[in-house]
Order: structure tokens, then C-alpha cells, then sequence
């Protein structure tokens, strides 16, 4: 099988993926053991980072080896693709492939490597070679020296994140910090009223709106295509530079993904009133309109709240199945199930047009001028630009000015004080 773009490579993957017997493989597993302390460091560090300074030791397990190159549906995870050329490996013909990681938010080993180089066999979708690579150095080699009759595969499984435990000991600023956290966390279960409910159960819960009614699409009358092509359309699809109306059981928004990662939320009905009333990325800075302020921080958003319509690729990692052709408002589309799961793919972009839980209508053009993505503070309402991790604590909570100031000029005591203390103790 000639493999020329990563369409062919994700049908090749796909049915390696999900075929029942694979042929076993001899290992050889190599590990880079200070390779492998440098990405532990840098791993917590980074949930230090994201957890607004707190301790932690992490660990950062490896997957199965032999689960890796026998059933390689992780790759259709969070990772960018890099097609290279034809090779060879153990006699047979291969092709090369590079993953980086391409998550906002690290949670899995392969978020926090800098790449990983791998030899595919062009045949049965085997990994014949897998070398993880952090720092420009390599952590962990993986090389297949012989193959074996076939056998079952091991099933899925979720790969674990990181490890939490206990860690060195916090720096002074670490402890100032925390204790600011705790106190703006505590505030907040005591004053927060929609915390409070939330907190209580379901006695005090906000009412969910209404379930979404499923739109029924109207039946073509022409031949489905195969799995085959599903599989390539999702593989090879750049759903951005559409604008439209998202659906779900919990809200409704307009919603505008433009070509270079910028996106505009718009929501129209929504859970409840601690909800933001609008979140968008102009390339620099993200926005997010709360209530009672809007909260300006530098970078992407931690969380890409579309990365289910940005990322369609995804629902290769389930064994898929095709219905009919249907139209979905003018579009024609494919409906499939993936993993069960009922699905309306479009079939000129590759878009998930619907799931059991969204929808997209009304889909046109993204707006290309800047101003389109950022966002202005309605009359009266403070804008916070948010530079520290623990600056924005109290983005959606539904707390007055007076309660909100004093809680915050607590904890600004509070963590002065246990700063203070740390460094008497030789933080």
C-alpha cells in the first residue's frame, strides 16, 4: 500500500487500530535515564505552573510498549502529524512519521516530550521504531527485531497522567501563594450563593435548561461512501474559518473559528448566571466576560473549549460505521456511528456537523477582521488584566464588590504572612 499523504497513513493506522488479531512483535526498550529526569523536572514544574504555584511530585508513566506499536490508536490523539518519506525497517517497507504535542493543557507523557519519531510499517501498521525526544535528547527507544504469528491485542485503556505526590519542599513565594489560594477558595464556598447550591446538590442546583431536540436530517437518495473514505475525510480535515450557531444540551452560542487559531464565543442561552457571557482569542490575548468584569489575560486560553470540532480526527481512535448521505442544511453530509455513537460528518470539510450532545447550524464564512475577536467591557463593568495563575479566582463567581474586595485583601494578607514565615524557616 503506497502511502502518499495522511489520508492513506490513517487508513493504514485506523485498521491496525481496530483489527482484532495483530501480528506480536520482540522488542527492544531502550531508556535515557537523564533524559528521563529531565522530563520529570520539567513536568512538575509545569503543574506547578498551572496549578498557581503548588507542590507537587509527579511522575510521568510510560504506556504498555507492547500495547504502543500493536494498537496505535493513540496517534489519532492530540499530536500534529509530520509526514515524512518511504524507508525501510527488518527487510520491509516503512514510512516515516514525527508527532509534537499539541495540547494546551499537558495531562499525558506524550504532552510533555518535544516530539516523537516513529517508522510505520507501510503493511500492517506496526510501529517498527518509536523514539520519544525531549531537550533534543532521546528518553525512551522502542525498536521491533522480529515479528510473530498473530494474536489478540491488548485492550484500550485511558493512558495515565501524571502522578501526584509529595514533592520538595515549596519556595516562600510557593507558600504565600497557596495560602492566598485557600483563603479565596474558602471565601468563596462561604459567600458565593451559586457555589453554595451547587455545593448543597441537587436542592440547591440551577435548572437545567430543556434537553435539546435532535435535528433529523433529510435522508439522499445515493450511495454511501465506504469507511475507507470517512476514515481519510476526518484524517485530512481543517475545520476553521467557519462561523455558525453551536447547539447543546447545556447552551447555545455563536461561535466564529478563524484560519490562524483565533475563535469568538458568543453564548445565547446558557446554564445560569455564573457562566461567561462571551470568551474569544484574537492571537495575542484571551477574553473572558463575566458578570461582574472582563478578565484579560495574556496567551491562549488553558482549555480550547471547540477543540471537539477541532479536532475530528479524534473519533478515529473508535470503530466506525456508515449509514447514508443525508442533507444538513444545504450540506451534504455523512451520518456514521463511532463507537456506538451517532454522528453527521461533513462531507466537503470533514466538519462533525452533529454527536449525541452538539450541533452545528447555520455555518457561513469566519469574520477575518481583528476586532471581530476581542472583546469590550460594557458600561460600568472593570476590565482585569490577569497576569498570575491565582488572579482570576473569582472570574465567575457571583459574589458583591464589597465581599469580593475583602476576601481579596485577606488573602493578600494572609499570604503575606505565610510568606513571611517560610522565609524565617529557610524556604
Amino acid at each position: 500500500m503506497g502511502i502518499e499523504d495522511e489520508g492513506d497513513l490513517a487508513v493504514l493506522l485506523y485498521r491496525a487500530a481496530h483489527a482484532p488479531l495483530r501480528p506480536t512483535v520482540e522488542l527492544d526498550v531502550e531508556r535515557h535515564a537523564e533524559a528521563e529526569a529531565a522530563l520529570q523536572r520539567h513536568a512538575a514544574a509545569e503543574v506547578r505552573r498551572l496549578s498557581g504555584g503548588l507542590s507537587f511530585g509527579v511522575e510521568i508513566p510510560e504506556r504498555d510498549p507492547d500495547a504502543v506499536v500493536r494498537r496505535p490508536d493513540w496517534l489519532f490523539g492530540d499530536v500534529r502529524w509530520e509526514l515524512g518519506g518511504s524507508t525501510e525497517a527488518l527487510g520491509r517497507p516503512a514510512v516515516s512519521l514525527m508527532l509534537r504535542p499539541d495540547r494546551r493543557v499537558p495531562v499525558l507523557r506524550m504532552d510533555f516530550v518535544e516530539r516523537i519519531e516513529l517508522l510505520v510499517d507501510a503493511e500492517t501498521g506496526l510501529l517498527l521504531r518509536l523514539a520519544e525526544v525531549f531537550d533534543g535528547r532521546p528518553l525512551r527507544t522502542l525498536t521491533v527485531r522480529a515479528i510473530g504469528p498473530e494474536a489478540a491485542v491488548p485492550e484500550p485503556h485511558a493512558e495515565a497522567g501524571p502522578e501526584l505526590g509529595p514533592g520538595p519542599a515549596m519556595t516562600a513565594a510557593q507558600v504565600g501563594r497557596t495560602a492566598r489560594g485557600l483563603v479565596l477558595t474558602l471565601g468563596r464556598m462561604a459567600f458565593d450563593p451559586a457555589l453554595r447550591r451547587a455545593l448543597r446538590g441537587s436542592e440547591g442546583q440551577v435548572p437545567l435548561p430543556a434537553p435539546m431536540e435532535p435535528t433529523e436530517p433529510e435522508p439522499l437518495d445515493e450511495p454511501a461512501p465506504s469507511v475507507e473514505e470517512v476514515v481519510r475525510l476526518l484524517a485530512l480535515a481543517r475545520p476553521t474559518g467557519l462561523a455558525g450557531t453551536l447547539r447543546t444540551d447545556f447552551g447555545e452560542a455563536r461561535i466564529a473559528l478563524a484560519e490562524d487559531g483565533r475563535f469568538r464565543i458568543d453564548p445565547t442561552r446558557s446554564i445560569g448566571p455564573a457562566a461567561a457571557q462571551a470568551q474569544a482569542y484574537d492571537g495575542e490575548r484571551h477574553y473572558r466576560l463575566m458578570p461582574h468584569r472582563l478578565v484579560v489575560r495574556p496567551g491562549e486560553p488553558p482549555v480550547f473549549l471547540l477543540d471537539s470540532l477541532r479536532r475530528p480526527r479524534a473519533e478515529l481512535r473508535r470503530p466506525l460505521a456508515v449509514r447514508d448521505v443525508v442533507v444538513w442544511e444545504g450540506r451534504r453530509a455523512v451520518r456514521i456511528t463511532a463507537g456506538g455513537d451517532g454522528l453527521v460528518v461533513d462531507l466537503a470539510t470533514g466538519l462533525v456537523l452533529a454527536t449525541g450532545h452538539l450541533e452545528l447550524h447555520d455555518l457561513g464564512p469566519a469574520p477575518e477582521e481583528a476586532e471581530s475577536y476581542r472583546l469590550e467591557a460594557p458600561p460600568g463593568v472593570p476590565v482585569v488584566e490577569a497576569e498570575q495563575a491565582d488572579e482570576g479566582l473569582f472570574d465567575d463567581a457571583q459574589l458583591p464588590p464589597p465581599v469580593r474586595a475583602g476576601l481579596e485583601g485577606a488573602a493578600r494578607v494572609v499570604g503575606g504572612v505565610a510568606e513571611g514565615v517560610a522565609r524565617l524557616l529557610g524556604r
